[in-house]
């Protein structure tokens, strides 16, 4: 279990929360094509974010309103909480599903970008220890760098062009170097990360979690990292793989692994 249960539910509200105020604002635009057509218009730029498109807003719809004061009180909350923790809420700490609403609610926090760059390290530490996913990591930092005017590291903001292969509108910096980067956290190379482009870009939260390979976590594989943190926080299903636990005797020498199978590797491709 969890050892933060309350966090995790407090993060789960909160990203709830912050959903539902979204999904009222696209009712609200949904149902007036002026209000659409502005939207659009006001998120055509390149790195141009709903909060911060919003906030530029001043003729917007109540909802917008409505959502940008949940959206603030959440990030406020968020950086306070991982300045309580010292660390970044995790697998161990809130679970799998705590852990991905955290990431949410921390690539949400357009507006307090500054904060967000505080946050990459125990971030960073928290994937290096198997505590975090790493593509949590890649598209905060990311989102970080391509709000602030900056390069992307990880190549997480991508499409597919007109020929099938990956396009990145934000720049990447030292782009020969991108898979290496990505193979250092612990993500797929974008060849791997292309076939699953065609309906834009992965998303380490909700529907996409369950049906795409390289979106699933955590992601287990024998001898690595994560394995404990998943065990320790009761994690049923783990995604692909046999985890391997090293069981010590008495005198705390290392016996031979036990294998224990988590999961089938079997996997399903997106649904269209």
């Amino acid at each position: 279990m969890p050892q933060l249960t309350e966090l995790r539910d407090e993060l789960l509200a909160m990203a709830a929360r912050e959903l539902a105020a979204a999904d009222a604002l696209f009712a609200r635009v949904a149902a007036d094509a002026t209000l659409e057509a502005e939207l659009d218009q006001r998120m055509a730029g390149t790195v141009t974010t709903l909060i911060t498109a919003l906030a530029a807003w001043d003729e917007a719809p109540p909802e917008a309103g409505s959502l940008l004061r949940v959206n603030a009180a959440h990030a406020a909350r968020l950086d306070a909480l991982i300045g309580e923790l010292g660390a970044w809420p995790g697998l161990r700490l809130v679970g799998a599903d705590g852990a991905d609403a955290a990431w949410m609610l921390a690539q949400h926090g357009d507006r307090r970008n500054d904060d967000r760059r505080r946050w990459l390290e125990p971030l960073r530490a928290a994937v290096a220890g198997g505590d975090a996913d790493p593509r949590h990591l890649a598209t905060l930092t990311d989102r970080v760098a391509a709000v602030g005017g900056e390069p992307q590291l990880y190549g997480t903001i991508v499409h597919l062009a007109s020929d099938g292969e990956p396009e990145f509108p934000v720049p990447v910096r030292d782009a020969g170097e991108l898979d290496m980067r990505r193979s250092a956290i612990g993500l797929a190379s974008v060849a791997d990360d292309a076939p699953y482009l065609v309906d834009g870009e992965l998303v380490p939260y909700g529907p996409d979690r369950r049906s795409v390979p390289v979106n699933q976590w955590p992601m287990v594989v024998e001898g690595h990292v994560s394995v404990e943190a998943a065990l320790e926080a009761d994690v049923r299903p783990l995604h692909r793989v046999w985890a391997v636990r090293l069981r010590r005797g008495p005198t705390s020498a290392i016996t031979p692994p036990c294998e224990r199978p988590l999961v089938s590797s079997s996997m399903t491709a997106r649904s269209t």
